[in-house]
C-alpha cells in the first residue's frame, strides 16, 4: 500500500540549473548577478540594469526570470527605493543563483553588512565615566576652581605618561589650560589605556561640591574610538603652574618633619651607642 499523496503543488526550482545556466538568457543573468554582487551591495543603477535584463528577456520561461522580474517590479512600484528594498533585490539574486554562487555572493553580502555596521557604530561611546577630581587642594587648584569652573564647562583629560607616582596618571584640565587635578587612581586604567590608543574624550563638569574643606568638581564624559568623526573641542595648552604659598608652605612642612626625623634618628643612635 502507499501513503495518502500530498495536494500540495510542488514548489517550482528558482535557481538556474545545469542546463538553464547554459541557455543564452541564463549565462546573461549570471554574469550580470555576478556583476552586481561584487561589493556585497546593490545599487539603484543595478537594480536598472537587472529590469533591463528581465525586460530583454520577457519571453524567456526560465523561472529565475519571473522570480526577479516580479521583484524589481515591486520594488519599483512607487518610484523609490529603499535600503529594505534594495535587500529584497539582493535576497532575490541569491535565490535565483546555483549553490557556488550563491555562496559567493552570500560571503560578499555579509561582509558588507558588517563593514556598514562597523561604520555605523563608529561614532557610538566606548566608555562612560563619572569621578570626583583628585588632588585639588595641592599648587593652589582651589583658587583656580573657585574662580574659574563652573557646571557644563568643557573638561579636557590630558596624558601624563611621564608622571613619577603614578604609570597610568591623567590630568583634568579647563579652558584656560590649568591643570584642576588628577582623575583618580580608581577611576584612571581604563580612561589611561584609552587614550594611549588615541581615543577621543567629551567631557563636562557636571557639578562643583563645595561643602568640604576645598571645591571638587565632578567629571562626566564618554570616551570614543579614535576613528570617530565626532568634533572634539582642541585640548589648550597646558598652563605651567608657578609656586603658590601653598606650595611653598607645603615644602616648608616637608623640610621641618625630615629635620625632625634627622633629629630624631641621631638621639636613637646615640642611645644606643650608650
Amino acid at each position: 500500500m502507499t501513503g495518502p499523496q500530498s495536494t500540495q503543488p510542488k514548489r517550482r526550482r528558482l535557481s538556474l540549473s545545469k542546463a538553464q545556466r547554459e541557455t543564452a538568457a541564463g549565462i546573461e543573468l549570471l554574469s550580470l548577478c555576478e556583476a552586481v554582487t561584487e561589493d556585497g551591495r546593490i545599487s539603484d543603477d543595478e537594480i536598472g540594469l537587472l529590469r533591463g535584463w528581465a525586460d530583454h528577456h520577457a519571453d524567456c520561461d526560465l523561472p529565475a526570470h519571473e522570480y526577479i522580474a516580479a521583484t524589481i517590479t515591486k520594488v519599483l512600484a512607487d518610484g523609490v527605493i529603499s535600503d529594505f528594498e534594495r535587500a529584497e533585490v539582493y535576497a532575490a539574486i541569491e535565490t535565483v543563483l546555483p549553490p557556488d554562487l550563491r555562496r559567493v555572493a552570500r560571503s560578499r553580502r555579509r561582509d558588507a553588512e558588517a563593514a556598514d555596521d562597523k561604520e555605523r557604530r563608529r561614532d557610538d561611546p566606548l566608555d562612560y565615566f563619572d569621578f570626583m577630581v583628585a588632588g585639588v587642594g595641592h599648587e593652589g587648584r582651589s583658587r583656580t576652581i573657585a574662580a574659574h569652573v563652573h557646571p557644563r564647562d568643557v573638561a579636557f583629560l590630558v596624558r601624563d605618561a611621564g608622571n613619577m607616582y603614578s604609570r597610568n596618571a591623567v590630568q583634568v584640565v579647563i579652558g584656560t589650560g590649568e591643570s584642576i587635578g588628577w582623575v583618580p587612581e580608581r577611576d584612571v586604567e581604563p580612561i589611561a589605556h584609552a587614550l594611549d590608543r588615541g581615543a577621543k574624550v567629551r567631557a563636562h563638569i557636571k557639578k562643583v561640591l563645595a561643602d568640604g574643606r576645598y571645591p571638587i568638581p565632578v567629571i562626566v564624559g564618554e570616551l570614543y574610538g579614535a576613528e570617530a568623526t565626532l568634533e572634539i573641542p582642541e585640548t589648550p595648552v597646558l598652563v605651567k603652574r608657578r609656586p603658590t604659598k601653598e606650595t611653598d608652605s607645603s615644602i616648608g612642612l616637608i623640610v621641618v618633619l625630615g629635620f625632625v626625623g634627622l633629629i630624631v634618628v641621631s638621639l636613637l643612635a646615640l642611645m644606643s651607642s650608650r
